[in-house]
């Protein structure tokens, strides 16, 4: 080969390495994204797939709330009852020997409580519960509004969960109590509630486990349409992103937001699928490049060969 021809070549050479590290780069970035895009769609359906398991464990706890919360309320019914044939006489005697029946019944409840004309006046047990007696559920502001729904509906309601004027934080169910006067007609006697101490509630429902199961949870109470007061949670924070479930109550709805404690993403196993995506696109570059070059020289031989 002569100078000329030697100083015609290198230009060349270097043009078809830089052609071909354009070819080797492009391939492993194509290679790449559409390994990437797979990668996304896996880890999307595993998402879904933690999502739908944590809306399953979410959805069998919340159905034990309801079931447990609507028959600790039938202890109200149950209460009215013995008011009404007691015909409102002598509330102090049943407070005395039917609450505590009820209390061994409906183990959820944490007290149960008369109220005539509207104001607490009877409670077993008494103990810790002192603060409530007196207390005018038709005059306080704060907690009137569930009373006089009550009163006007006939229909048992349930207040709160808040901050109970005795301390701690709970439900009230309250049913209104109707006897017939004299002269027949029905008149407003007063209420008997059934109290529920939100961590008993929790408790009995099981909610508990899912912080054993790596999820933070919440409850609230839906004030609004743009609001959701909390008034339970598990958890160093508020879940993140969580599968929400209604739960409906009376004269409301309670909703229980879950979600892990690590996140829906769980960064290990997005590191873990980045790299295998890098040794993949790598390894399938190698591979394209190997084979096309032995198709490359392949063919080079074939042309020298059949060269006169």
């Amino acid at each position: 080969m002569t100078d000329v021809q030697s100083a015609e070549a290198e230009p060349r050479s270097k043009q078809r390495r830089a052609l071909t590290q354009a070819f080797v780069s492009g391939l492993f970035l194509i290679l790449l994204t559409v390994l990437g895009i797979i990668a996304a769609h896996v880890l999307e359906s595993r998402v879904e797939q933690r999502r739908d398991v944590a809306h399953r464990e979410a959805a069998e706890h919340l159905e034990t709330l309801g079931v447990r919360l609507n028959e600790t309320m039938g202890a109200a019914y149950l209460m009215a009852g013995a008011v009404i044939q007691d015909q409102g006489r002598n509330p102090k005697g049943l407070i005395d020997s039917v609450a505590p029946q009820l209390l061994q019944q409906f183990p959820l409840a944490a007290a149960i409580q008369l109220a005539p004309k509207g104001v607490i006046l009877y409670s077993y047990p008494l103990k810790d519960n002192r603060e409530a007696i007196g207390h005018d559920l038709l005059v306080d502001p704060k907690r009137n509004q569930e009373a006089h729904l009550a009163v006007s509906t006939g229909k048992l309601t349930l207040a709160g969960p808040f901050k109970l004027v005795q301390g701690g934080i709970g439900a009230v169910a309250r049913f209104p109590v109707y006897i017939n006067n004299i002269d027949g007609w029905p008149k407003f006697w007063g209420f008997t509630t059934v109290l529920v101490r939100v961590p008993r509630m929790i408790e009995a429902a099981g909610l508990t486990d899912l912080q054993r199961s790596g999820y933070r949870f919440s409850l609230c109470r839906v004030r609004d349409q743009n609001g959701c007061e909390v008034f339970a949670a598990q958890g160093d924070s508020l879940p993140d992103d969580p599968v929400k479930l209604t739960l409906a109550v009376p004269n409301g709805q309670w909703i229980l937001a879950v979600s892990p404690k690590d996140g829906w993403w769980q960064p290990m196993e997005i590191g873990a699928v980045a790299l295998l995506c890098l040794a993949l696109a790598g390894a399938l570059t190698g591979v394209i490049v190997f084979f096309s070059r032995l198709a490359y020289r392949t063919s080079d031989l074939v042309d020298a060969g059949s060269a006169p």
